[in-house]
């Protein structure tokens, strides 16, 4: 009777699994008698057909899909010590669906089909391992569980154990065993074993490194959807290894690796935006994935996006936002984002100016090698902004610039060299790194080093030589150079005297602002010397020189007043003048004020 019923329930469910399909009766008939007579064997006991019949019911084959009835019939089996059923229950207790899932029971079912040699309980048993469901996570067993099931064949398990084996987790470290592992999984496609070996061979480690053999397993696991592997091919084809160079196919990569959310090729395509790489160049949309890779965490992306707010690229200029992802990229330890916050600090840009603050990021960032830090954090030691003065550390940052090519930190260690300050005095240094600066320009260099061709210090005495710099640094606007040169036609030395073309270079420097040029001009007008003479000429450059505190200056002023030349004769404006000759220093000037106030005390003016 209960056999009869059986049979029933068997035949309609058939029935029903064949509803909709087109089934001659002939396969109906064999459909519902071999699951008939299986659930007769089922119920009378037998493991085999309990096995059967939980997977029919597991996969719908023969009857429509119930994973309740799966469970039943596969608990039966594997009570009944059948293998089968053991790795059966064992996953349906881990997928199944409409059940409750039991991971602690599916480890314990797992692990007995495991033992009895079955590959993919073993690798499932490791699994539960590695992650610690339904069982306490062991990396020791788990990688000794997919090492059996690797041993096996088992492709997903040789991949897994290639992993632990190349981090050295739960197994002892050995990236050539797990190259091998990798090797094994990838010939039989697992994607993510593709990626690995490739990286193994690029990077070589645990085999002979080959590009070309890197970019074609890349290939085949981002052809096969890895994005990892799409993320390392576009940097291959990007740089040319492996692989002829092909911005192309390169950006193509970028783009799916960082639209499946990979930082570094979000990051690695907005740098290929920015510079039209590959494809028309976009800012705007490389700012948009600049800050995608830097929320992500990328240091280099949020560094790339705070100098694109700095400087209004692809968006609008934000200085106080950039200050705020160099902050974090620095925190990072990017050097180039220290650098920029300690300009940002030193000058106020997007924040309150604060000297500590950006000397204490210019010395982060110099210990990283960055130049331009080392120099400014060189300044700020030499002029005891944001430290404490120190001039000695301020020479050996300067030449640590000046070594890595920084102009102006070579012409500031000439300085010191040449002046004794920080460094042991020498001339001789310091007129290399001139030589250095005034090849790239400082026209300060140029003027100083042809000072020390001029009077033979540092270098052997070349006075053509010494002139030709000075003029150089003249020509290019150099107030002291003009000068000098006006002296040297002046007097005649060097040069064939010549007061007209002093003139021309005293006017040039006291145009800029040389009080000691205006002072010189001032005595070639009141002379009439390469000039027509002119004493309201004369007074009114030693009225510019004066008001710079030039004593000698004062000192013809007040001349020109007491004795009416280019001017009304005026004692009481000569006695003013002389006094503040007097107070700027000039002796004499403190004995004509005082002769000229016995002549006012005794009526004699």
């Amino acid at each position: 009777m209960q056999h009869r019923l059986i049979r029933r329930g068997i035949l309609l469910l058939v029935l029903i699994a064949a509803t909709g399909a087109t089934v001659c009766k002939a396969d109906t008939a064999a459909l519902v008698s071999a699951v008939s007579e299986l659930a007769v064997r089922a119920e009378a006991g037998d493991p085999s057909a309990q096995y059967d019949l939980g997977m029919r019911y597991g996969k719908g084959e023969g009857v429509p899909r119930d994973d309740r009835q799966a469970l039943f019939w596969l608990k039966k089996g594997a009570l009944q010590n059948h293998p089968g059923s053991w790795l059966a229950l064992g996953l349906l207790l881990l997928e199944g669906e409409g059940i409750e899932r039991d991971e602690r029971a599916a480890a314990g079912w797992l692990r007995l089909a495991a033992v009895q040699g079955s590959p993919e309980a073993q690798y499932r048993l490791a699994m539960l391992l590695q992650e610690g469901r339904g069982v306490g996570r062991n990396m020791e067993q788990a990688a000794r569980w997919f090492g059996y099931a690797a041993d096996s064949g088992n492709a997903a398990a040789q991949y897994r154990l290639g992993y632990l084996t190349e981090e050295g987790i739960g197994v002892a470290k050995n990236e050539p065993e797990a190259a091998r592992l990798y090797r094994q999984a990838a010939e039989t496609g697992i994607h993510g074993a593709e990626y690995r070996l490739g990286r193994m061979l690029e990077e070589g480690r645990g085999v002979k490194a080959d590009a070309a053999e890197a970019v074609a397993w890349y290939r085949k696991a981002a052809a096969g959807g890895d994005l990892y592997a799409a993320g390392r091919l576009a940097i291959m084809l990007e740089e040319g290894r492996g692989a002829d160079r092909n911005d192309n196919e390169a950006i193509r990569w970028n783009r799916t690796a960082a639209e499946g959310n990979i930082p570094e090729a979000q990051y690695r395509l907005a740098l290929m935006l920015n510079e039209g790489r590959g494809g028309p160049k976009d800012e705007a949309l490389a700012r948009t994935w600049s800050r995608k890779a830097a929320d992500n965490g990328i240091a280099a992306a949020q560094n790339h996006l705070g100098l694109m707010l700095l400087k209004g690229r692809g968006g609008e200029k934000n200085e106080a936002e950039a200050a705020t992802w160099f902050s974090r990229a620095a925190d990072q330890g990017i050097a180039e984002s220290q650098y920029q916050l300690g300009l940002m600090c030193e000058t106020g840009t997007g924040m309150a100016k604060e000297m500590t603050a950006a000397a204490a990021w210019y010395a982060k960032a110099a210990q990283q090698g960055i130049p331009d830090a080392e120099y400014r954090l060189a300044l700020m030691l030499e002029e005891g902004r944001g430290a404490k003065r120190n001039d000695a550390e301020a020479a050996a940052w300067f030449r640590k610039a000046a070594g890595r090519g920084i102009v102006d930190a070579q012409y500031r260690l000439a300085v010191m060299l040449e002046e004794g300050r920080g460094v042991r005095r020498d001339e001789s240094e310091a007129a290399g790194w001139l030589a250095k600066a005034s090849e790239k320009g400082v026209i300060d260099a140029s003027y100083r080093l042809g000072s020390l061709y001029r009077t033979g210090r540092g270098v052997q005495r070349n006075e053509e030589q010494g002139i030709a710099l000075i003029d150089r640094a003249a020509r290019s606007g150099h107030a002291e150079a003009a000068f000098t040169l006006g002296f040297l036609y002046e007097k005649g030395r060097g040069v064939v005297r010549n007061e007209r073309t002093a003139v021309r270079w005293y006017t040039q420097a006291a145009e800029n602002g040389s009080a000691d040029a205006q002072f010189n001009l001032g005595n070639l007008y009141a002379r009439g010397a390469g000039v027509p003479q002119s004493f309201s000429s004369a007074l009114s450059w030693y009225t510019r020189a004066a008001e710079q505190g030039h004593g000698l200056a004062s000192f013809n002023i007040a001349t020109l007043y007491q004795n009416g030349l280019g001017v009304t004769k005026d004692r009481e404006k000569a006695l003013e003048w002389f006094r503040l000759s007097s107070r700027q220093g000039n002796a004499d000037a403190d004995r004509m004020a005082g002769t000229l106030q016995k002549e006012q005390a005794q009526g004699s003016w």
